[in-house]
Order: C-alpha cells, then sequence, then structure tokens
C-alpha cells in the first residue's frame, strides 16, 4: 500500500486528506506521481517524485492548484525504454515499459508532459501545445517495500 497525504496549508498545516493505492509489489513499481491542475487528470501535469513538499514551490508547482493525483507504476518485467522519434516535423514517440519527462526546453526546464506506454502521433496526444520537446528523461522506478507514505502539498 503506497500513501500520499495531502494537505491544505503550507508546511504540513491545515486539513489534510489521505489517497492509498495498493499494488501488487511483485509486478508493479511505482515510486513517483503525476499531479494535475484540473480535475479528470487534465491541464497542465507535473512529475513528483518521493519526498516531502512544504509548500508548492518546492515541488516546482506553478500554481499551488491540485486538481488529481495518480501513481506512475510500470510492470518491472519490462524495464525495456525504447524511444524513437522520425524526421517529421511532428515525432512519433513508442514508449515501452518505462515512462518518461519530456520538457519543453532543454535542460529539463519549462512545462512537463509524461509519456507513457503508447503511440504518439501529435503533440495534441501528450498535451503539449506545440510540438517541439527540448529534453527528455525517464522516470526512475525503484522498488518499495509494502507500506510507505509519501507527503506531498
Amino acid at each position: 500500500k503506497i500513501q500520499v497525504v495531502l494537505y491544505e496549508e503550507e508546511e504540513f498545516c491545515g486539513r489534510s486528506q489521505e489517497m492509498c493505492v495498493t499494488l501488487a509489489i511483485y509486478l508493479f513499481v511505482c515510486s513517483s506521481w503525476v499531479i494535475y491542475e484540473e480535475p479528470g487528470f487534465q491541464g497542465r501535469q507535473l512529475l513528483l517524485e518521493e519526498g516531502e513538499f512544504p509548500r508548492p514551490s518546492a515541488w516546482g508547482g506553478y500554481s499551488g492548484r491540485l486538481g488529481s493525483i495518480r501513481p506512475i507504476c510500470c510492470v518491472s518485467s519490462t524495464f525495456h525504454n525504447h524511444l524513437l522519434s522520425s524526421t517529421r516535423v511532428v515525432p512519433e514517440h513508442y514508449l515501452e515499459g518505462c515512462r518518461w519527462v519530456a520538457y519543453e526546453e532543454a535542460n529539463f526546464c519549462g512545462e512537463q508532459y509524461i509519456l507513457e506506454r503508447g503511440l504518439y502521433r501529435s503533440h495534441l496526444d501528450w498535451g503539449g501545445s506545440d510540438p517541439s520537446i527540448g529534453s527528455v528523461r525517464p522516470v526512475f522506478l525503484v522498488r518499495l517495500p509494502m507500506t510507505m507514505k509519501l507527503h506531498f502539498i
């Protein structure tokens, strides 16, 4: 079981809400979460890796608004990472097993886009506002103990 505790105010103050996710640890690995600015996994995305974040600026929060949150997990037996790009203006990316974070600008700066397993025929498929990507990095996945608390604000 993985747990996230969300607090209403900075510095772990105010009302809190706990969210739990139960995983079969032998099948899945999970150490990161994607937060969305809007409910229903819509709007701007931000990757949160394990840790405590006492205020939105600590996790690179753009507005402090949290509309929805979900874990990033992948099947541990398929840790084969493929990133294929074509010579077209709009690249196609096929991702198998691992998740990637694409950044709008070079040096891992700017808007973040979480790229998961699948085929992306255009930037609209990953939520991008234009087809250019400045940098990409894999989401590093680690085995977790059966119970772990992650605190995201």
